[in-house]
């Protein structure tokens, strides 16, 4: 998969996420991490809080 093509997931990493310890944010994309910043500007918290499970 070529990375720059937009469709790579970024996540939480397989090898952290246990049952004991899940996981607290979603896979996304770079296009869908863009359109959510920019969706609400410089307003980084409403954007944590979509991409958190």
């Amino acid at each position: 998969m070529d990375k720059r093509d937009g469709s790579h997931r970024y996540g939480p990493l397989p090898e952290l996420v246990t049952a004991e310890r899940p996981a607290l944010y979603r896979d996304f994309t770079v296009e869908e991490f863009h359109e959510l910043h920019h969706s609400k500007g410089l307003d980084c918290k409403s954007l944590v809080e979509k991409l958190m499970l």
